[in-house]
């Protein structure tokens, strides 16, 4: 029997009088659905009358529902996932209807047909069939539950099983529209960064209970958004069990692009200025042939770089001038012009000599001890470490993003649902922009072969960029955290609303 606490109930409805009071009074944001509803009717199979006050329940779960004069029914507030749904009556035969498919913001219709029992407690199961068309839905939408994302191959994060969707390209861009033209809401609370409106993704995979894409013809409810709505909902854990999940990935060290390392000196960028058939007297004088300089940058020779320097003053021979320029660009033979007692940093450059891991993993259920005394009291917690190596030699040798969620549910009634969570996003990663500037931090391993060192050049004499100078590109740091309240409270079989309060930084 479940075990009611009145005092809290009353407390809650005080404590949610007074925000509503707050929330309405100054201006709102969008609330995406994070539950479903389940309607139908219930008949007699053979004279398809109504049967009034038929029974119908969800089963694993609270929510119910009487069937009322005409053999109508729905059930309110019902999480998104797959269920078995039973209808009864005294003397007819109880029907199930498994794999019930509920998706947030829509009602999923289940119609019975109960037969007269010719035996007591006779019982039959149907499997229910997935609607071709979703008839309450006005707008362009998909939906995945968490198998369909643990089965997206090789995805990391939310934004990657997104941009895998149709209509959807990376970084949440719905139907060609820039990314702060989309909203982000996790379980009704909205995740966008209120410097750039641009959505905070920071949900872990393993924490997904469903994924639902809303990509145009959007209801009156929502606002601020102009291309589409990414709405997710995370789980929770249950009071009668523990459950868990991880995803592991390792990749051992590689080269990210084709073709020699950038610090060997027969590589595409280091050959002209290296290659002692012409590094002294240039590309276009050497033993090269013509195919051979087409194929290579012009370089016009260490010879004629010393004689420039010269006539400017200075006192430098071509081999002199070659070697400072191994210095400066960490060509591979450069730790041995080291001085005698160098205890500097290692001067011949590398990069993609790191592994790539990541893991997903996630573990919810009662909180042992004082869960019974606190309503039922659940947790659900869930944690991701991404690592790449970057695929160009930076400031760092990685990026790293970490993600922690913990989510608290109470039902201190059968009628009151309270879930408190958390999520704190952490990436490590550098600038965009080569020289340092503002223009926001590289994303991902790969993300750095789009900023300013893929396109980057080389100087003989007195420095590099981009690529040969990698501490152009400062680190970038970004730290994340959301608190979120939710109360959702049924007042009746027929009303129910749901309040949702969410901190930001």
């Amino acid at each position: 029997m479940k075990r009611e606490f009145p005092w809290l109930q009353t407390v809650v409805i005080a404590i949610i009088g007074v925000l509503n009071f707050l929330v309405f009074a100054g201006p709102t944001n969008l609330s995406a659905a994070v539950t479903g509803k389940i309607a139908g009717t219930v008949i007699d199979a053979e004279t398809g009358e109504p049967l009034p006050g038929a029974n119908i329940i969800v089963q694993g779960t609270s929510r119910g529902a009487a069937a009322d004069e005409e053999g109508n029914y729905f059930i309110l507030n019902v999480r998104p996932g797959t269920y078995a749904v039973e209808a009864s009556m005294i003397g007819y035969e109880r029907v199930t209807v498994t794999e019930v498919e509920v998706i947030s913001g829509h009602t999923t219709t289940i119609n019975f047909e109960l037969n007269s029992a010719a035996i007591a407690g006779q019982e039959v199961v149907v499997e229910a069939q997935r609607e071709v068309i979703k008839m309450d839905m006005s707008s362009s939408s998909i939906s995945a539950g968490p198998d369909e994302v643990e089965e997206a191959p090789m995805v990391k994060d939310i934004g990657e099983f997104v941009s895998l969707q149709a209509g959807v390209g990376d970084n949440f861009r719905v139907r060609g529209g820039t990314t702060d033209e989309t909203a982000f809401t996790v379980d009704g609370l909205t995740l966008v960064d209120n410097r750039s409106n641009e959505p905070l993704q920071i949900v872990n995979l393993s924490a997904i209970e469903e994924v639902s894409i809303l990509k145009g013809g959007f209801n009156a409810e929502y606002g601020n958004i102009r291309s589409g709505l990414i709405n997710v909902v995370t789980k929770q854990g249950t009071p009668d069990s523990y459950h868990g999940s991880m995803i592991f990935r390792y990749t051992p060290a590689y080269q990210k692009h084709r073709g020699r390392s950038l610090f060997d000196p027969q590589g595409y960028f280091l050959r002209p200025y290296m290659d002692p058939d012409v590094c002294w007297v240039g590309t276009n004088n050497g033993l090269w042939d013509e195919g051979m300089q087409e194929k290579y940058p012009y370089f016009r020779g260490w010879n004629a770089v010393a004689s420039e320097l010269n006539a400017a003053g200075h006192d430098i021979t071509p081999e002199e001038a070659r070697q400072r320029f191994m210095w400066l660009h960490r060509t591979w033979g450069a730790d041995k012009l080291a001085p005698e007692g160098y205890d500097g940093l290692q001067r011949e450059g590398r990069y993609g000599h790191t592994p790539d891991r990541f893991v997903d993993a996630s573990f919810g259920g009662p909180v042992p001890v004082i869960g019974n005394s606190l309503g039922d009291l659940t947790f659900f917690a869930s944690y991701s470490d991404n690592i790449e190596a970057f695929g160009l030699p930076t400031t760092r040798d990685n990026f790293r993003e970490k993600n922690s969620q913990l989510k608290l549910t109470t039902r201190p009634t059968s009628n009151l649902n309270i879930t408190i969570e958390g999520l704190y996003g952490e990436v490590n990663s550098v600038t965009r922009n080569a020289e340092g500037r503002s223009g926001g931090f590289v994303n991902g391993g790969d993300g750095i072969f789009w900023g300013g060192p893929a396109t980057g050049g080389i100087e003989a004499y007195g420095g590099a960029l981009s690529l040969y100078w990698p501490s152009a590109q400062n680190p970038f740091d970004v730290y994340r955290r959301m608190g979120g309240l939710s109360i959702d409270h049924n007042l009746s079989s027929s009303t129910y609303y749901s309040f949702h309060a969410t901190y930001l930084s």
